[in-house]
Order: structure tokens, then C-alpha cells, then sequence
């Protein structure tokens, strides 16, 4: 809706305009892709690790309250 106001206005160039429609043709053919990356899994779960390893040191307690 903004993108249909925003092309609808008198200041937008036409450049902008084009712009505008190139993204929304990009988004409509790619739809729903997902992008792999090569070990992404595996530092997405040493981040976890790492945020948990912190959360424990900054409050001890959170593990006596989980027994």
C-alpha cells in the first residue's frame, strides 16, 4: 500500500518509481526462498551456547531455580 502511495506521488522520480517496481518483482519471483550457508547451523548454535554460558555467569541463581 505505502509502495502504491509512494509511487503514486509527484515528487518521486522515475528512476525511484522503477526502482520501487524492480523490488517488488524481486520479491514476488523469489517468494519464499531460504539461503544455506556452509556451517551457518553450527555458529548459530555456538552463539546459543556462548548467550547461555553468559546468562549463567551473570545470574547464578538460574540454575539452582531450574533443579
Amino acid at each position: 500500500m505505502a509502495m502504491n502511495l509512494f509511487g503514486h506521488m509527484s515528487e518521486a522520480s522515475q528512476r525511484e518509481k522503477e526502482l520501487m517496481k524492480a523490488c517488488e518483482l524481486m520479491a514476488a519471483i523469489l517468494g519464499n526462498v531460504k539461503i544455506f550457508a556452509a556451517g551457518l547451523s553450527q555458529l548459530k548454535q555456538k552463539q546459543k551456547k556462548g548467550k547461555e554460558a553468559a546468562s549463567k555467569q551473570t545470574n547464578p541463581l538460574s540454575e539452582l531455580q531450574l533443579r
